[in-house]
């Protein structure tokens, strides 16, 4: 199983024009330690108990506070005064194909990282969790790429192509 082995942080500023525009882009990588990898590589390869996949799930949100809260000093900006934190989680199963558990067709995924906790260490609004919602609807669990590329790149004057090519790390 591949993950991340970083938390990358981007920060913008959108405005919204006759179309949404990107303004005073900004991002930040902090790669996890080795001990860090092992830790979130465990939960994803190996069944733990209850206890330490919350510990994972509580370490993530607070790895990302961390993260966040340095972008934000390099910026000058004061955690509690962005408006909105966009919080992916990291993702340990995904199933977005329909199966049968105990006579219900379900679709899954499960991304560790607590909005919730984000959100009270940061002191602002947090979205988290953006696949569970998408895959029990059908999809594949990525709503946010469609969207982005509608609303940030679709022309009425030109064709346009976006590819995406994802990355990841073992």
């Amino acid at each position: 199983m591949l993950f991340r082995s970083a938390v990358d942080v981007c920060m913008t500023r959108i405005t919204m024009d006759s179309r949404p525009r990107l303004d005073d882009v900004a991002g930040y990588t902090s790669v996890l330690t080795e001990e860090e990898r092992s830790m979130v590589r465990s939960v994803i390869q190996t069944p733990q108990p209850a206890s330490v996949i919350n510990d994972v799930h509580t370490w993530l949100s607070h790895r990302a506070a961390k993260v966040i809260t340095e972008l934000c000093r390099d910026r000058s900006i004061v955690p509690h005064e962005i408006d909105v934190v966009g919080f992916h989680g990291q993702t340990v199963w995904h199933e977005p194909r329909e199966h049968t558990v105990v006579g219900l067709p379900l679709r899954a995924t499960l991304q560790l990282g607590s909005g919730a906790t984000l959100a009270a260490l940061l002191g602002c609004a947090v979205v988290s969790d953006f696949r569970s919602a998408d895959v029990a609807l059908g999809g594949q669990g990525a709503p946010l790429v469609p969207r982005f590329d509608v609303d940030f790149l679709a022309s009425p004057n030109e064709n346009v192509i976006a590819l995406k090519i994802g990355r990841a790390h073992v």
